[in-house]
Parts: C-alpha cells; structure tokens; sequence
C-alpha cells in the first residue's frame, strides 16, 4: 500500500508540473514576438521542475521553483530579444499566481481530506482512504487548474497593450501585488509552524481560514490591479486618440477657410479679368510685345498661386493635396497624384480629409526620412472606384522594418513620443463608418496602403 500511495503523490507533482507549463505557455504566448516558439518556455519548466524533484541532492521548494520559472524567463529573452522589464512582470507574476494559487487549491484540499479522513467510517474503511487521496488530489488539480487558468486568462485579454514598452514605473507598480502576496504567503507560512508547535489543531484551523483569505484575496487583487490599470491606460488613450482627432477637425477647418481664400481670390481674377484683357489689348496695339509677354507671365502665376492646379473634384481635398505637395517638394520629394473625390455620392468631405491627412502625414514623413539616405524618394496617392468600393491608395519610400501589433492589426510605431500611432487607427475607423477597410503592405522599400470606402 506504501507504494501506491507514493506513485499517487508523485502523479499528482508530475501532473501539476506539465499543468503549469501549458498555463505558463499560454501566459507568454501573447506577448511575444514569435509566438510560434512559445512552446519552449511550457517545455522548459516542467522538465526543469522534474529534474530537480527526483535528483538525489535535495533543494527547498522556494529555490526550486525560482530556478524553474527563472531558467523560463531565460528562454523568454532568448525567444523575444526586447522589453525586458515586461518579461521580468510576466515572470513575477506567473510566480506569484503559481504559489497562490497551489497552495489555496492545497489548503482548501487538505481541510477537506482532514473532515473526511477522520470519520468513523474512514477509520473503519482504511483500504478507501488511499482512494479518497487519489479523489482530493485530482480535485486539488482541478482546482489548481481553473485558478491558474482564469487568472491568466482575464489577465492576458485585459493586457491590451502587449507590444508597448513597459516602464519601470510600471513594472514597480503591476508586480507590487504579486511581491506583496509571495511575502505574505512566506509570513503564513512562519506562523503555520509556529502554530503548529505550540497550539495545536484548533491553532491549525485558524490557520488554514487565514491562510484561505489571504492566497484568495491576493490572487484576486494581482488580476483586479492588471484589468484596472489597463482600462485607466486604455480610456487614457481613447481620450488622447479623440483630442488628436479634433485637432485634425481643426485643421479640416482650417483648409475650409483656405478654401474660402482661394474662392476669394478667383474671384477677384475673374473680377479685374476685364481690366486684364484691356491692358493686354493696349499693349498689343502699340506693338510693346516684351512687356505684353511680362504681363502675362504674371497674370499666369497670379492664377498658379489661386488654384495650385489642382483640380481632385472637391476644394477641401484640393487644398489638402496642394499642402502636403508643398511639404514633400520642401524636403526633395517627388509627389504624384491622381486623386479625385467622386461625385453626386454620400461620402463626408470631413471623413475623406481624416484619411488624406493622416495618410499623407505618415507618407512624407517616411519618404522624408528614406531621402537621407537615398537619392530619391517618392509619394503617390491615386483613387479609383471599383465597382461600389472606392479606393485611396498611398505609396511612399520608406526603410526600415515594419513591426505588426497581433492585437491591432497595425504597424507598431517606431516613436516613443507621446500622440504618435494613431493616424492608421484614425483611417479605419474613418473607412469603418463606410463598412470599409484598410489594406497595407510593404515590399521592395515601399509601403503601400490602401483604404475601401463602400459607397452603396
């Protein structure tokens, strides 16, 4: 019988061990990069844990365990060679729920077994006791099993910002709840054996009520403390995200009255038109050919400067496509464009200038910086209908990697600076309000985006 209740003991370590690696596989996964090798840090711990069980040479729980989730977070940076401060929290608090979580599913186990075990049927039925161990112990799994796995569930979803670098003051804060409940648990743990020594079972129940209390409060506040500072984080940015978006309402303004200048301005031309034609006839009838030529030339850029020539189909886009050429000429950029805004449809100007603007934005902000090092660089922005679908396609030089956010769907920003990021997320909500979308790729130095409007 002594056998089998030892292989019931070890089965549950060994169950337990590969239990945790899969939940620490399925804690890691969504932060990394390559998330494909993953699978090495679930293997790793485990096979680390066990090795360390059975070796002959005995070690505390505490020293094996750190070097098991430590050697995890090792392979962690070998896997994904960046944000090392959130690598550090994962593996704080992966440890932290660990413990809590074994020794809750542990104590509330042992409490029952204890009820159970002392009745006078057990006492009388000692051959059902060993089953009654197998029972409690797979229950103690199970147990583990769904606290673990909740708790990094709601962890990970709540984690919304996986691809931003994590702060020190944010590694302080988020790991302050884990550190908290491992020093806790170590106090518990003191007062168990002292307890133990001097006041015997009544002592022990008080104990395990404690200790109950404290694994489940702990464990509560480690997964509260993530979920709340991710929504302060994420209505944070959902306000700076709308506050970017009003000043791009505001510089949509600002075109309006550009435009209204401009009106102005042909206006005035179509105005004096007459008195041009005039001085223009007079100076052909006295045969001053050099000075009717000058006149011309500046009446021409008179009426460069009103229209810019270009000619989209709507004043608002005109204006935007004539600002960002500007910029792109400044910085020894060549700018093409074939944009038209389509007629007679239900298509918000306001909506299409978010979309030029912060595409336009981002185009010559690359080509910009591809021109350093090359002696050319480009943007191209063209429009075409297909079939119901309306299309705006932006192309611009660009070097350098194009990182993707996993959750986002979107290039993450090389900026650390604060207000950077949010253009291609203003696009397809923008694109979205249509039941478009928006398409990018990037291939031999160019990045190409594309955004569908649907126009019925």
């Amino acid at each position: 019988m002594e056998f089998y209740w030892k292989i019931a003991a070890v089965t549950e370590i060994v169950l337990e061990m590969f239990l945790m690696g899969y939940f620490l596989y399925r804690f890691t996964k969504p932060f990394l990069k390559q998330k494909k090798y993953a699978w090495g840090i679930g293997v790793i711990y485990p096979v680390t844990m066990l090795t360390l069980y059975f070796m002959p040479a005995q070690i505390s729980n505490f020293a094996a365990y750190s070097i098991g989730i430590w050697l995890a977070f090792v392979v962690m940076c070998m896997i994904d060679r960046r944000n090392y401060k959130q690598k550090i929290f994962i593996t704080v608090t992966f440890y932290a729920i660990r413990w809590l979580s074994v020794y809750l599913a542990q104590t509330l186990c042992d409490v029952l077994y204890q009820n159970i075990v002392y009745t006078t049927y057990m006492r009388g039925h000692e051959n059902m006791q060993l089953a009654l161990f197998v029972a409690v112990n797979l229950l103690g799994v199970v147990c583990i099993a769904v606290i673990v796995g909740l708790s990094c569930y709601f962890m990970v979803n709540a984690y919304v910002y996986k691809d931003e670098e994590m702060t020190v003051k944010e590694l302080f804060m988020l790991s302050t709840p884990s550190v908290t409940g491992m020093t806790g648990y170590a106090i518990m743990q003191y007062y168990q054996t002292y307890y133990e020594s001097h006041a015997g079972n009544r002592a022990e129940n008080m104990y395990s009520i404690l200790a109950i209390a404290h694994y489940t409060i702990f464990l509560i506040l480690i997964v509260v403390v993530i979920i709340l500072f991710q929504s302060i984080k994420a209505g944070q940015e959902e306000k700076l995200q709308s506050e970017l978006l009003e000043t791009q309402i505001e510089d949509t303004r600002r075109h309006i009255e550009q435009v209204e200048n401009l009106y102005h301005d042909i206006r005035s031309l179509k105005h004096d038109m007459a008195n041009h034609v005039m001085t223009l006839e007079q100076l052909y009838e006295k045969n001053e050919i050099r000075q009717a030529k000058e006149y011309t030339d500046s009446l021409k850029n008179a009426l460069y400067d009103a229209t810019k020539q270009v000619k989209s189909g709507n004043p608002v886009t005109d204006v935007i496509l004539v600002e960002y050429q500007e910029k792109a000429h400044k910085k020894g950029i060549i700018f093409e464009s074939s944009f038209f805004y389509p007629e007679n449809e239900k298509l918000d100007a306001l909506d299409v200038s978010v979309i030029l603007n912060n595409a336009l934005e981002n185009a010559v902000e690359a080509a910009g910086a591809y021109k350093e090092n090359h002696e050319q660089s480009h943007v191209r922005i063209c429009s075409y209908r297909k079939s119901n679908a309306y299309m705006i396609e932006v192309v611009n030089s660009f070097e350098g990697v194009v990182e993707m956010n996993s959750d986002t769907g979107l290039p993450v920003t090389q900026k650390q600076t604060k207000g950077h990021g949010y253009g291609l997320s203003n696009i397809r909500q923008a694109a979205e309000k249509y039941y478009g979308g928006i398409d990018i790729r990037y291939e031999n130095d160019r990045f190409r985006l594309v955004v569908m409007l649907m126009l019925a």
